[in-house]
């Protein structure tokens, strides 16, 4: 194993050292990247079409309201962050379709051929592949975590488009329940056009989980200048104590005693995303809403959802490392038509097993941390085994090769 590192290492070294003056590495460079953007545009000019068309119609209609020049400025805006979010979204499959389209055209042109004979080894001749897996990765990383959350959020606040009227509907007056530590509340809650409360049902439980108090609110009112903490305006709360006492079930705060202490804080930033799932916020938001204990006990899981926008941004190019390897291995033992098929098979399965792998952090009791890594830690060991058994198969002497292959 030392050997094989040894060498492997050496042979990283070489091609480094060489790439500046490798003109076949330019040359491949250039091939890739002209699959992955074709690719890249068909796939997102078809996605984006489908969107679109439901939508435009109405996107026109409500912003022509203030005029044409509005109406195309708006109408604009709202395709441009379409074409964003979606970028982002199909990038990974798309990468992957375009890597394996280059390796086919390669291969089918007859210059992989060409670069074998004049003795280019794997390694070697995969440079453009390796280079162009690992830039994938910021690029992924910025596509997930600053182009698709400010599409999104743009889109949602100008209310253009599904994003926006759905934003709309989530901020209108609505009755909803929340957990706050030991307290539960019920509080009708709105933007004008900051975060309002009102008609608030408050039940507050002991550590024992019996019920201790109950309290009504005309508002709830957020901290300000001279009001320190969250408070309950037009307060009356009722304290449950004993039963055979004299001061039972009469209440022990009434409305002309002020503002009352609301006893826990809410997030602001939460208020702000309330209703928004995880993969649309802003990283620095998505930050701060993991370690913000002013959250409530049903809010999504932000955590996980950190974990996967920062751990599966390598995918992509793991998957095409071992994309590329196998269509070499195959291409030498099966031919040129089953190492295409599989190709394509891995392009879709990593695709796929990528948004599996998201589910399971999300939904998996394990820490999410360890059961992000999983998937990438997999991806590349199995890149590992792969480029091994394509350097060991390259070190047979070509009777050998023949014989294998004939023998399959």
């Amino acid at each position: 194993m030392t050997a094989q590192f040894r060498q492997g290492f050496g042979e990283l070294v070489v091609f480094l050292r060489g790439m500046r003056e490798d003109v076949y590495t330019g040359y491949m460079l250039r091939h890739h990247l002209r699959f992955l953007i074709l690719a890249f545009v068909v796939i997102l000019a078809a996605i984006t079409a489908i969107n679109v068309s439901g939508e435009i119609g109405r996107v026109w209609g409500e912003a022509a309201e203030g005029g044409t020049a509005q109406g195309l400025a708006r109408t604009a805006l709202y395709v441009f962050c379409r074409l964003l979010d979606n970028g982002a979204q199909i990038f990974g499959i798309a990468f992957l379709l375009g890597i394996a389209w280059a390796e086919i055209s390669h291969a089918q042109g007859g210059r992989l051929v060409l670069a074998r004979i004049i003795g280019r080894t794997f390694m070697m001749r995969s440079t453009a592949l390796f280079l162009l897996a690992a830039a994938s990765v910021p690029l992924t990383f910025a596509l997930d975590n600053f182009v698709r959350p400010w599409a999104f959020m743009t889109l949602s606040r100008e209310g253009l488009g599904e994003y926006g009227w759905s934003y709309a509907n989530e901020r209108s007056r609505a009755q909803r329940w929340y957990t706050f530590g030991d307290n539960v509340i019920r509080v009708t809650l709105f933007d004008a056009p900051e975060p309002t409360f009102e008609n608030a049902l408050l039940y507050r439980f002991d550590r024992r989980g019996d019920l201790a108090a109950v309290a009504t609110a005309d508002r709830i009112l957020a901290p300000a200048p001279g009001r320190a903490r969250w408070t309950m305006r037009g307060a009356t709360e009722w304290r449950i104590g004993d039963l055979n006492g004299p001061d039972f079930g009469l209440p022990v705060v009434r409305p002309s005693d002020g503002d009352v202490d609301l006893g826990f804080a809410i997030s602001p930033t939460w208020l702000a995303y309330r209703q928004i799932e995880p993969k649309y916020l802003p990283l620095v938001d998505l930050w701060r809403l993991t370690f913000d204990r002013a959250t409530p006990a049903n809010r999504p899981k932000y955590g996980a959802w950190l974990v996967i926008r920062t751990v599966q941004a390598a995918t992509p190019g793991l998957v095409a490392v071992c994309l590329g390897a196998l269509f070499a291995l195959l291409l030498d033992r099966r031919g040129l038509v089953t190492a295409s098929g599989g190709a394509l098979f891995v392009a879709y399965c990593g695709y796929f097993v990528n948004r599996i792998a998201a589910l399971a952090v999300e939904n998996s009791p394990v820490p999410s941390v360890l059961t992000g890594l999983l998937l990438p830690l997999a991806l590349s060991g199995l890149a590992w085994l792969l480029i091994d058994r394509v350097r060991r198969r390259e070190r047979l002497p070509p009777l050998a090769l023949t014989r294998g292959s004939s023998t399959r």
